[in-house]
Protein backbone atom coordinates (compact mmCIF):
# COMPACT_ATOMS: atom_id res chain seq x y z
CA UNK A 1 0.00 0.00 0.00
CA UNK A 2 2.74 2.46 0.97
CA UNK A 3 4.69 1.64 -2.19
CA UNK A 4 1.60 2.41 -4.28
CA UNK A 5 1.15 5.75 -2.52
CA UNK A 6 4.79 6.71 -3.06
CA UNK A 7 4.59 5.70 -6.71
CA UNK A 8 1.50 7.86 -7.18
CA UNK A 9 3.18 10.81 -5.46
CA UNK A 10 6.26 10.43 -7.63
CA UNK A 11 4.09 10.33 -10.75
CA UNK A 12 2.34 13.55 -9.71
CA UNK A 13 5.67 15.33 -9.15
CA UNK A 14 7.07 14.10 -12.48
CA UNK A 15 4.00 15.24 -14.40
CA UNK A 16 3.95 18.64 -12.72
CA UNK A 17 7.67 19.10 -13.35
CA UNK A 18 7.37 18.02 -16.98
CA UNK A 19 4.50 20.46 -17.54
CA UNK A 20 6.60 23.34 -16.21
CA UNK A 21 9.65 22.16 -18.13
CA UNK A 22 7.81 22.05 -21.44
CA UNK A 23 7.86 25.84 -21.67
CA UNK A 24 11.66 25.82 -21.37
CA UNK A 25 11.97 23.50 -24.34
CA UNK A 26 9.61 25.61 -26.45
CA UNK A 27 11.48 28.84 -25.62
CA UNK A 28 14.88 27.52 -26.69
CA UNK A 29 16.26 28.73 -29.99
CA UNK A 30 19.25 27.79 -32.12
CA UNK A 31 22.25 29.81 -30.94
CA UNK A 32 25.65 30.59 -32.38
CA UNK A 33 27.22 27.11 -32.16
CA UNK A 34 30.73 28.57 -31.87
CA UNK A 35 29.99 30.68 -28.78
CA UNK A 36 29.57 29.34 -25.22
CA UNK A 37 26.33 30.04 -23.38
CA UNK A 38 28.40 31.88 -20.77
CA UNK A 39 31.97 32.26 -19.53
CA UNK A 40 33.48 34.27 -16.69
CA UNK A 41 36.76 34.46 -14.81
CA UNK A 42 37.25 35.44 -11.16
CA UNK A 43 40.04 35.47 -8.62
CA UNK A 44 39.93 32.24 -6.64
CA UNK A 45 41.85 29.91 -4.38
CA UNK A 46 43.51 27.18 -6.45
CA UNK A 47 45.01 24.63 -4.08
CA UNK A 48 47.26 26.63 -1.75
CA UNK A 49 47.62 29.56 -4.16
CA UNK A 50 45.49 32.48 -5.32
CA UNK A 51 44.85 32.33 -9.04
CA UNK A 52 42.01 32.52 -11.55
CA UNK A 53 38.93 30.33 -11.89
CA UNK A 54 37.37 30.21 -15.35
CA UNK A 55 33.79 28.94 -15.52
CA UNK A 56 32.50 27.87 -18.92
CA UNK A 57 28.91 26.95 -19.80
CA UNK A 58 29.03 25.19 -23.15
CA UNK A 59 25.96 25.67 -25.33
CA UNK A 60 24.48 22.21 -25.89
CA UNK A 61 21.05 20.60 -26.03
CA UNK A 62 21.32 20.37 -22.26
CA UNK A 63 20.45 17.82 -19.62
CA UNK A 64 19.04 14.55 -20.97
CA UNK A 65 17.02 14.11 -17.77
CA UNK A 66 15.38 17.52 -18.27
CA UNK A 67 14.64 16.79 -21.94
CA UNK A 68 13.15 13.38 -21.20
CA UNK A 69 9.62 12.41 -20.17
CA UNK A 70 10.94 12.35 -16.57
CA UNK A 71 10.73 16.16 -16.63
CA UNK A 72 14.05 17.03 -15.00
CA UNK A 73 14.54 18.48 -11.52
CA UNK A 74 11.84 20.50 -9.79
CA UNK A 75 13.97 23.63 -9.26
CA UNK A 76 16.18 23.72 -12.37
CA UNK A 77 15.70 25.70 -15.59
CA UNK A 78 19.28 25.54 -16.87
CA UNK A 79 17.83 23.93 -19.98
CA UNK A 80 17.07 27.52 -21.07
CA UNK A 81 20.83 28.11 -21.35
CA UNK A 82 21.00 25.47 -24.04
CA UNK A 83 20.30 25.44 -27.75
CA UNK A 84 17.71 23.61 -29.82
CA UNK A 85 20.38 22.11 -32.11
CA UNK A 86 23.37 20.28 -30.64
CA UNK A 87 26.70 21.70 -31.92
CA UNK A 88 29.29 19.58 -33.73
CA UNK A 89 32.53 18.48 -32.06
CA UNK A 90 34.49 21.25 -33.79
CA UNK A 91 31.91 23.84 -32.76
CA UNK A 92 32.09 22.70 -29.13
CA UNK A 93 35.87 23.03 -29.27
CA UNK A 94 35.46 26.53 -30.71
CA UNK A 95 33.20 27.41 -27.76
CA UNK A 96 35.90 26.29 -25.36
CA UNK A 97 38.64 28.22 -27.18
CA UNK A 98 36.45 31.33 -27.23
CA UNK A 99 35.97 31.10 -23.46
CA UNK A 100 39.70 30.63 -22.90
CA UNK A 101 40.30 34.13 -24.28
CA UNK A 102 39.09 35.41 -20.91
CA UNK A 103 42.24 34.09 -19.21
CA UNK A 104 44.83 35.19 -21.77
CA UNK A 105 46.50 37.45 -19.19
CA UNK A 106 45.08 35.91 -16.03
CA UNK A 107 46.83 35.47 -12.71
CA UNK A 108 48.22 31.96 -12.33
CA UNK A 109 47.45 29.18 -11.63
CA UNK A 110 44.18 28.63 -13.46
CA UNK A 111 41.20 26.42 -12.62
CA UNK A 112 38.82 25.54 -15.45
CA UNK A 113 35.25 24.54 -14.63
CA UNK A 114 33.23 23.11 -17.51
CA UNK A 115 29.44 23.10 -17.32
CA UNK A 116 26.93 22.25 -20.03
CA UNK A 117 23.54 22.71 -18.34
CA UNK A 118 23.70 18.94 -18.46
CA UNK A 119 26.55 16.43 -18.22
CA UNK A 120 29.99 16.87 -19.75
CA UNK A 121 30.47 13.09 -19.64
CA UNK A 122 27.23 12.33 -21.50
CA UNK A 123 28.45 11.24 -24.96
CA UNK A 124 25.07 12.12 -26.49
CA UNK A 125 25.51 15.71 -25.32
CA UNK A 126 29.31 16.03 -25.66
CA UNK A 127 30.64 13.54 -28.23
CA UNK A 128 33.82 11.67 -27.32
CA UNK A 129 35.71 13.52 -30.05
CA UNK A 130 34.70 16.91 -28.64
CA UNK A 131 35.42 15.88 -25.06
CA UNK A 132 38.89 14.62 -25.89
CA UNK A 133 39.75 17.66 -28.00
CA UNK A 134 38.77 20.01 -25.17
CA UNK A 135 40.64 17.98 -22.56
CA UNK A 136 43.73 17.85 -24.79
CA UNK A 137 43.68 21.66 -25.06
CA UNK A 138 43.60 21.80 -21.27
CA UNK A 139 46.39 19.25 -20.90
CA UNK A 140 48.61 21.27 -23.24
CA UNK A 141 48.05 24.50 -21.29
CA UNK A 142 50.51 24.25 -18.41
CA UNK A 143 48.87 27.23 -16.67
CA UNK A 144 45.86 25.06 -15.83
CA UNK A 145 46.32 23.18 -12.57
CA UNK A 146 42.73 22.21 -11.74
CA UNK A 147 39.77 21.00 -13.79
CA UNK A 148 36.15 20.60 -12.67
CA UNK A 149 33.81 18.58 -14.90
CA UNK A 150 30.08 18.52 -14.18
CA UNK A 151 28.08 15.33 -14.69
CA UNK A 152 25.24 13.21 -13.40
CA UNK A 153 26.46 9.98 -11.75
CA UNK A 154 25.09 7.63 -14.42
CA UNK A 155 27.66 8.98 -16.89
CA UNK A 156 30.57 8.42 -14.52
CA UNK A 157 31.89 5.20 -16.03
CA UNK A 158 35.23 3.46 -15.69
CA UNK A 159 36.30 3.65 -19.33
CA UNK A 160 35.38 7.34 -19.50
CA UNK A 161 37.29 8.23 -16.33
CA UNK A 162 40.28 6.21 -17.48
CA UNK A 163 40.35 8.23 -20.70
CA UNK A 164 39.87 11.55 -18.89
CA UNK A 165 42.71 10.78 -16.49
CA UNK A 166 45.02 9.59 -19.27
CA UNK A 167 44.63 12.95 -21.02
CA UNK A 168 44.72 15.12 -17.89
CA UNK A 169 47.62 13.28 -16.32
CA UNK A 170 49.03 16.31 -14.48
CA UNK A 171 45.90 18.23 -13.42
CA UNK A 172 43.84 17.96 -10.27
CA UNK A 173 40.39 16.77 -11.39
CA UNK A 174 37.03 17.01 -9.66
CA UNK A 175 33.70 15.64 -10.81
CA UNK A 176 30.89 17.99 -9.83
CA UNK A 177 27.67 16.10 -9.17
CA UNK A 178 24.32 17.29 -7.89
CA UNK A 179 23.65 15.00 -4.96
CA UNK A 180 21.17 17.56 -3.53
CA UNK A 181 20.07 15.26 -0.67
CA UNK A 182 21.38 11.97 0.70
CA UNK A 183 17.79 10.97 1.49
CA UNK A 184 16.45 8.92 -1.42
CA UNK A 185 12.84 9.81 -0.61
CA UNK A 186 13.52 13.55 -0.57
CA UNK A 187 15.66 13.37 -3.71
CA UNK A 188 12.93 11.42 -5.51
CA UNK A 189 9.73 13.14 -4.38
CA UNK A 190 10.95 16.69 -3.74
CA UNK A 191 13.61 17.06 -6.43
CA UNK A 192 12.79 14.37 -9.03
CA UNK A 193 16.50 13.67 -9.46
CA UNK A 194 16.06 10.16 -10.84
CA UNK A 195 19.03 8.44 -9.17
CA UNK A 196 19.70 7.13 -5.67
CA UNK A 197 22.43 7.73 -3.10
CA UNK A 198 24.02 4.38 -3.93
CA UNK A 199 24.56 5.58 -7.52
CA UNK A 200 26.28 8.70 -6.23
CA UNK A 201 28.54 6.76 -3.86
CA UNK A 202 29.48 4.35 -6.65
CA UNK A 203 30.55 7.32 -8.81
CA UNK A 204 32.61 8.76 -5.94
CA UNK A 205 34.44 5.45 -5.48
CA UNK A 206 35.03 5.12 -9.21
CA UNK A 207 36.56 8.60 -9.25
CA UNK A 208 38.93 7.66 -6.44
CA UNK A 209 40.23 4.77 -8.52
CA UNK A 210 41.63 7.33 -10.98
CA UNK A 211 42.64 9.93 -8.40
CA UNK A 212 39.64 12.07 -9.34
CA UNK A 213 37.83 13.92 -6.57
CA UNK A 214 34.12 14.69 -6.23
CA UNK A 215 32.41 18.01 -5.63
CA UNK A 216 28.96 17.40 -4.14
CA UNK A 217 26.26 20.00 -4.78
CA UNK A 218 23.83 20.00 -1.86
CA UNK A 219 20.44 21.66 -2.13
CA UNK A 220 19.04 23.71 0.73
CA UNK A 221 15.25 23.64 0.91
CA UNK A 222 13.79 21.64 -1.96
CA UNK A 223 10.00 22.02 -2.25
CA UNK A 224 7.57 20.27 0.12
CA UNK A 225 9.89 20.56 3.16
CA UNK A 226 9.54 22.93 6.09
CA UNK A 227 12.40 25.28 6.87
CA UNK A 228 13.53 23.10 9.77
CA UNK A 229 13.26 19.83 7.85
CA UNK A 230 15.22 21.34 4.97
CA UNK A 231 17.93 22.59 7.32
CA UNK A 232 18.27 19.21 9.03
CA UNK A 233 18.33 17.40 5.68
CA UNK A 234 21.10 19.66 4.35
CA UNK A 235 23.17 19.17 7.51
CA UNK A 236 22.75 15.40 7.30
CA UNK A 237 23.58 15.40 3.60
CA UNK A 238 26.82 17.31 4.21
CA UNK A 239 27.84 14.69 6.79
CA UNK A 240 26.79 11.80 4.54
CA UNK A 241 28.66 13.25 1.56
CA UNK A 242 31.85 13.65 3.59
CA UNK A 243 31.53 10.06 4.83
CA UNK A 244 31.06 8.96 1.22
CA UNK A 245 34.46 10.46 0.44
CA UNK A 246 33.74 13.66 -1.50
CA UNK A 247 36.59 16.16 -1.76
CA UNK A 248 34.44 19.33 -1.82
CA UNK A 249 30.96 20.27 -0.61
CA UNK A 250 29.01 23.09 -2.26
CA UNK A 251 25.82 24.25 -0.50
CA UNK A 252 23.26 25.66 -2.93
CA UNK A 253 20.20 27.45 -1.51
CA UNK A 254 17.23 27.12 -3.86
CA UNK A 255 16.60 30.15 -6.04
CA UNK A 256 13.46 30.66 -8.07
CA UNK A 257 14.12 29.81 -11.71
CA UNK A 258 11.74 30.33 -14.61
CA UNK A 259 9.53 27.54 -15.93
CA UNK A 260 10.04 25.18 -13.01
CA UNK A 261 7.73 23.46 -10.56
CA UNK A 262 9.34 25.52 -7.77
CA UNK A 263 8.39 28.73 -9.59
CA UNK A 264 4.79 27.53 -9.95
CA UNK A 265 4.61 26.68 -6.25
CA UNK A 266 6.13 30.03 -5.30
CA UNK A 267 3.62 31.97 -7.43
CA UNK A 268 0.82 30.13 -5.66
CA UNK A 269 2.34 30.89 -2.24
CA UNK A 270 3.16 27.22 -1.64
CA UNK A 271 6.92 27.68 -1.53
CA UNK A 272 9.40 30.19 -0.12
CA UNK A 273 13.19 30.13 -0.63
CA UNK A 274 15.34 29.34 2.44
CA UNK A 275 16.22 31.99 4.98
CA UNK A 276 19.80 33.21 4.91
CA UNK A 277 20.05 32.22 8.58
CA UNK A 278 19.41 28.63 7.51
CA UNK A 279 22.37 28.85 5.14
CA UNK A 280 24.54 30.11 7.99
CA UNK A 281 23.35 27.35 10.33
CA UNK A 282 24.07 24.57 7.82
Amino acid sequence: MMADVLEEMQSLVKNATANSRGVSVIKRRAKNPNKPAAAWAIQARIGTETGTALSIVLSTEGCAHARSSEGGCTMCSYLLDGTSVNPSSDELLNQFLEAMKKVENAALPISVKIYTSGSFLDVEEIPVEARNKILTEIANDKRIKEVVLESRPEYVQELILEEVRSILSEQVIELAMGLESSDDLIRTLCINKNFNFADFKKAVELGKKFDIGTRAYILLKPPFLTERDALLDAQKTVSDAIRAGVSTVSLNPVNIQSNTLVESLCKNQRYRPPWLWSVVEV
